[in-house]
């Protein structure tokens, strides 16, 4: 849990009072992370996580302990602060997909760090594997376009051919395993996405930015509903329910923004290597 407090140190700082909330957020998270799915955490081990002495960690404890009385309890046998009668997680999301996501986040910021000791658990991200190689040159300009609300050129090489773009982006969106722009394109006027890894060249420029306020698909979200696919083996379709936890009608759900539509319904209705039929039915 060490990389919750490392990674906020990126952040950039305008002013005191909002860091040290937030900070105290942060270690607060460390703390109910620990309690909530490890064995508890010594303020040694907050101290170590933050920077911090010793007393100065037993004090975010008390902090902690001032706001949910209760929350915690020192084990004197372990020597550890653990789950008290009233503990509930009031910082972190008490389910685990989120754990787990977090979990392969440390991962991927200790590769881009190259430092493997910010992982808490030993962790190999097959679908980073499978990703496109980009490269840093042509996008800089579209990724400082994005940070900075700034239009950009691009060279791109779309499926009907190379042509040059100007785009004002305003989000980063990763689906089937690639990254893209979200961006009002001024040559068509409308809203598109664009693959970075097809991104050849880009360069800010003068025309001013349009926002995602009029990206109509983008702020509009809808509720997909997948039925798992009755011509299915009776064996796939148990394995898929626990995997999706489904209910007795074998539906998921999915609430999305309009604009990604596509890249669910692509993972969704793909055809299934073994059985050559689609495993959901929308």
């Amino acid at each position: 849990m060490e990389l919750i407090a490392r990674v906020v140190h990126f952040k950039t700082i305008k002013n005191s009072e909002p860091v040290m909330k937030s900070d105290m957020s942060m270690r607060f998270a460390f703390i109910e992370s620990r309690v909530y799915w490890g064995n508890g955490f010594t303020a040694q081990q907050l101290a170590t996580a933050f920077g911090l002495s010793r007393p100065h960690a037993q004090t975010v404890i008390d902090r902690y302990n001032q706001l949910h009385p209760n929350a915690l309890w020192f084990d004197a046998k372990r020597r550890r602060q653990v789950a008290g009668p009233n503990f509930q997680p009031n910082y972190i999301r008490a389910t685990t997909t989120p754990f787990l996501d977090y979990l392969r986040g440390q991962s991927l910021i200790a590769y881009y760090l190259e430092n493997a000791d910010l992982i808490d658990v030993p962790f190999e991200d097959v679908e980073r594997l499978l990703m496109p190689r980009l490269q840093r040159h042509p996008l800089q300009a579209a990724l400082q376009g994005l940070y900075e609300q700034k239009a950009v050129v691009l060279h791109y090489l779309a499926k009907t051919g190379a042509n040059l773009r100007e785009i004002s982006p305003h989000h980063l969106v990763f689906a089937s395993n690639r990254y893209h722009l979200r961006a009002f394109c001024h040559m068509t006027r409308h809203f598109l996405d664009f693959s970075l890894s097809r991104i050849v060249y880009s360069e800010l420029s003068t025309t001013p930015w349009v926002s995602a306020r009029d990206d109509v698909e983008w702020n509009e979200r809808l509720t997909l509903h997948f039925r798992l696919n009755a011509e299915l083996p009776l064996e796939t379709r148990d394995a898929l329910r626990c995997d999706f936890s489904l209910d007795q009608d074998d539906t998921f759900s999915i609430r999305c923004r309009k604009a990604v539509i596509l890249y669910v319904r692509r993972h969704m209705l793909a055809v299934d290597e073994q059985f050559k039929i689609p495993r959901w039915i929308e």
